[in-house]
């Protein structure tokens, strides 16, 4: 019986890929909307964006289902709708980030962080900057270049998550801080202060930080630092990717999918701590894997991990303009009375 359901599943699922009705959406909180700017049926493994605007993902191109991983261009010149193979590593690699510091871009992989320059219009051999095993994330300050690693490999399974500061030039790293952690998202203020992003699956939650005096120190003197030596800014149950703009902290945070529970949008004012829900995804069976600020907007990209992944652009609502019209001529009665009190007063 399940041989004869075979063939006519298939093709149902051939007509509705080529109707692409697999789009995803976010159930978003209130004040916010969203706009999909590229729906690929393909999964991606990280993801991020250029000055310019184009999109860039490590996964495959479209309506291919291989598990080859390739980093695919979009072009905001042709509303994400061409891409192109910037490299393909094979079935050799396994995606954790993707980072564009200006003309160049970097991705990690579980043994390696490769670097190649963009725009490329043809594929290229990358260059190997270290081997970092396990790498999770990447951040940039200045001439200071952080990753987030578990470079013994999580050893009897137990977290070993640390930070270390890279050099690009000879690839040689140096633990700066000791999390006790699994994988967790780091990322700099604008000031230069270092946010570490517990994972919240070893009992550690929150967001810590920790000034560029006790970097820098942790950088000289060879002594890594511990949470414990951090400001503790935020308390919240996980965390998985970053993005700071200005004051604010965007933080995409994806539960362990045993728990149940769906993953989340968050915007943290540094300032005052004060969190404000932005969106969450449909069903427990899609995450966030990449998150950017594009155009003056959080762009996230949610994927099912197998063969769906949507480029989500959030923003806050904007009041038509006829409701700000309405909303200001509803002030005139109370303007014209507070001028008649004056008038009237002795």
């Amino acid at each position: 019986m399940k041989k004869i359901r075979v063939a006519p599943l298939l093709a149902l699922f051939v007509v509705l890929t080529s109707l692409r009705v697999f789009a995803q959406s976010l159930t978003l909180d209130s004040g916010f909307t969203q706009t999909s700017l590229a729906d690929i049926q393909a999964f991606a493994g990280g993801f991020d964006t250029d000055s310019a605007g184009n999109i860039y993902y490590v996964g495959t191109q479209d309506s291919d289902y291989t598990y080859d991983n390739q980093v695919i261009e979009m072009t905001q010149a042709s509303n994400y709708t061409f891409s192109t193979v910037i490299v393909d590593y094979g079935t050799s690699t396994f995606p954790s980030f993707l980072s564009v510091q200006g003309s160049t871009l970097y991705y990690g992989d579980s043994d390696n962080i490769n670097e190649t320059s963009i725009p490329v219009i043809t594929p290229q051999a990358p260059t190997v900057i270290a081997n970092m095993p396990y790498n999770y994330d990447m951040a940039f300050f200045g001439s200071t270049t952080l990753v987030s690693a578990d470079i013994d490999g999580g050893q009897a399974f137990l977290p070993y998550n640390d930070v270390y500061s890279l050099s690009l030039t000879s690839g040689s790293y140096q633990q700066i801080l000791s999390t006790a952690d699994n994988s967790g998202p780091i990322a700099f203020t604008s000031s230069g202060d270092l946010l570490y992003g517990t994972s919240g699956a070893a009992g550690l939650y929150g967001i810590y930080e920790f000034t560029p005096s006790q970097i820098n120190t942790a950088i000289s003197s060879g002594t890594a630092l511990t949470l414990s030596q951090g400001n503790l800014i935020i308390s919240n149950s996980g965390n998985s990717d970053f993005v700071v703009v200005g004051n604010d902290l965007f933080d995409a945070f994806n539960p362990a999918p045993q728990t149940g529970e769906v993953s989340t949008l968050t915007q943290y004012n540094l300032l005052t701590g004060a969190a404000t829900d932005m969106a969450s995804v449909d069903n427990n069976a899609e995450y966030f894997c990449g998150m950017s600020y594009l155009n003056g907007e959080i762009t996230v990209a949610e994927t099912d991990g197998l063969s769906f992944t949507d480029f989500i652009q959030v923003a806050p609502a904007v009041p038509e303009p006829r409701t700000t019209w309405l909303a200001a001529l509803g002030l005139l009665p109370i303007v014209f009375l507070r001028r008649r009190a004056r008038r009237s007063a002795p």
